[in-house]
Formats: structure tokens, C-alpha cells, sequence
């Protein structure tokens, strides 16, 4: 009797949130991505270290 109970509050839970959640986690997804574009300097910062990186590896064995 109590698993059935659960079962139905559960369905009923999932009946009401699953319409509202899918919506919600898909519009924060949009927002996070134009949010973190609409802020260049990390960006730009993040792409230029990997670069400087792989030129200073490059130019040390060239060197030596």
C-alpha cells in the first residue's frame, strides 16, 4: 500500500515538473552560453594560453 502511494506522488511529481524543467534547464543553457560570450576578455585569455604554450614547447627542442 505505501509503495503505490509513493508510486503515485512520484508520477504526479514528475507529471508536473517534467513540462516546467525542460523548458527552464534549456533556457539556462542558452542564457549561460550568450552570458559567457557576451564577456570576451576571458575568452580571449583562455584561447591565447594553450597557443603560447604549444609555441614555447615547439621552439625549445628547435633550439637545442
Amino acid at each position: 500500500m505505501m509503495f503505490e502511494s509513493m508510486l503515485v506522488i512520484m508520477i504526479y511529481v514528475m507529471g508536473v515538473f517534467t513540462p516546467v524543467l525542460i523548458p527552464a534547464t534549456i533556457h539556462a543553457v542558452h542564457f549561460l552560453r550568450d552570458w559567457r560570450s557576451a564577456r570576451p576578455l576571458r575568452a580571449v585569455s583562455r584561447v591565447r594560453l594553450p597557443r603560447l604554450l604549444v609555441s614555447r614547447r615547439v621552439a625549445i627542442p628547435a633550439a637545442g
